[in-house]
């Protein structure tokens, strides 16, 4: 009974033991709209006065915004937006403009907590991603470059970055499999290579996109933080060829993050031979320039 005080002081106590004797870095609280919501007031008051910086996550599957006001969670698991993801990566319901106008709905309904975020593609609770998309690895790195480029913490659900597969529950709890031989290799070192990106560009981490163009499939936009700026040009569907990206940037010279390549902007415009199907590229700033 969450509303008896007794019960309320015995919950509080286990929060604030966890954070003085263990050092945890904060508390993801399951199915919280299951309890009353001034119960977390107290509760956030209780974390923050024993850790300022402890993180407060909610598993919150619904509208985010009445959580995220700053007097109960820093953030909440975002399966609004792995939806959104999944409309355009998956089933394409949403093209490159629609993905960007709920997008961007999205980011403007949480605010400052955009950047607080749980972006998940998978939990216990769903099935693998890999599965959703029937194994096509090509559209799951363009969901994986989504949630390794837009504000809020990625989380990779344990083995999701190994090519591990099932269903929904109990499919999507399998054991994790530790003989490297059964891992997808080639995924593993997609999802390290994103993550470090993320961490070698503030943009990444503390941006927020503003669109550049969006056609047919192709969206794409730009992250920037101080003096760091990143590009992301996203294509789950087919080919566009001779493709101009507003650049918005005083920089010409862009190289893509992966292969190296560079590409040279005229005139305010990036020509793009090509955007292939299902595809993601990063553009970073090309190293030889300031």
């Amino acid at each position: 009974n969450h509303a008896h005080r007794p019960v309320q002081e015995y919950i509080l106590r286990v929060a604030r033991f966890w954070l003085e004797e263990a050092g945890i870095d904060g508390w993801r609280l399951d199915v919280p709209f299951k309890i009353p919501f001034d119960f977390w007031r107290e509760f956030r008051q209780v974390v923050k006065a024993v850790s300022p910086e402890a993180y407060l996550v909610g598993e919150v599957w619904r509208e985010a915004a009445p959580w995220v006001q700053g007097d109960v969670f820093d953030g909440v698991t975002n399966y609004r937006l792995r939806d959104l993801v999944l409309d355009y990566v998956q089933t394409e319901v949403l093209d490159g403009e629609d993905f960007g106008f709920e997008l961007h709905s999205l980011l403007q309904a949480h605010g400052p907590a955009a950047g607080a975020m749980l972006n998940l593609l998978g939990s216990h609770d769903t099935a693998r991603i890999l599965t959703l998309l029937k194994g096509d690895l090509e559209r799951l790195r363009i969901a994986l470059t989504l949630q390794m480029t837009l504000p809020g913490a990625p989380m990779i659900y344990y083995g999701d970055e190994v090519g591990l597969t099932g269903e929904t529950d109990p499919g999507c709890r399998g054991c994790m499999p530790w003989d490297r031989a059964q891992w997808n290799l080639p995924l593993r070192q997609t999802v390290r290579r994103l993550a470090a990106l993320r961490r070698a560009h503030p943009a990444l981490r503390y941006g927020r996109p503003e669109k550049l163009a969006a056609f047919n499939g192709v969206y794409a936009y730009r992250m920037a933080a101080g003096e760091d700026e990143v590009l992301v040009v996203l294509n789950p569907r087919e080919g566009v060829g001779d493709f101009d990206l507003p650049l918005r940037s005083a920089r010409r010279a862009w190289q893509d993050a992966e292969s190296g390549r560079r590409v040279q902007g005229q005139e305010g415009v990036l020509r793009l031979d090509t955007v292939p199907p299902r595809s993601a590229q990063v553009l970073v700033p090309a190293q030889d320039q300031p």
